[in-house]
């Protein structure tokens, strides 16, 4: 993307979130192609290297427009794919050193963008779902032993013991339900022994 067209995208994205201040990607991917701009007309596609370049290339101009918006100390800009969102500036910022940001880093660099084949982003898209397959399962054992996401390993085992002596076959407790616990308590060992 030359300079020039670069500069026209940044305005439009920048006028985009003076007028609505909160977005998703997809609402702002949406809004750009349908306002012609083409570098974003294959993100509806099922290829996934053409969505990987449109997603890319959106991060990208986010995170110049962040740079430009903080360095007039006009505002900030929040950039996730579930929400960018234009923020008023940070009164904090020049009094602390920037910590790295490597996503900004990794957004910044166009060798990225370039250098990223069909087999980097299946690579990429492999391994986002299967962390999101891994939380999903955590969380489902986590509800079949009544706890909630944040519960710690301690948690766990104090929730193991006291339904495994509640459902119990021997106890005379319903053996699938036993069986479905046993199962969920195996998940979470599992994940906590890898994470340990």
């Amino acid at each position: 993307m030359d300079v020039t067209k670069r500069d026209e995208l940044l305005e439009v994205l920048d006028e985009l979130l003076r007028q609505k201040p909160v977005w998703r990607e997809e609402e702002l991917l949406d809004r750009l192609r349908e306002g012609g701009h083409a570098v974003f007309g294959g993100w509806h596609s099922a290829d996934p290297v053409r969505l990987f370049r449109a997603h890319f290339t959106l991060f990208h101009l986010l995170y110049l427009l962040r740079d430009r918006l903080r360095a007039s100390g006009e505002a900030d800009l929040e950039i996730h794919c579930l929400r960018i969102a234009r923020t008023a500036p940070k009164r904090h910022e020049g009094l602390v050193p920037e910590l790295h940001d490597p996503l900004r880093a990794y957004y910044l660099d166009l060798k990225q963008l370039e250098e990223t084949d069909r087999a980097a982003v299946e690579t990429l898209l492999d391994a986002f779902w299967g962390a999101y397959h891994r939380r999903s399962r955590r969380l489902d054992a986590l509800a079949v032993l009544g706890l909630g996401k944040n519960a710690s390993d301690a948690d766990i085992r104090r929730a193991w013991r006291r339904l495994a002596l509640r459902h119990h076959p021997d106890r005379g407790g319903d053996p699938a339900t036993f069986r479905r616990m046993a199962e969920a308590a195996t998940i979470l060992k599992e994940r906590s022994f890898a994470n340990g």
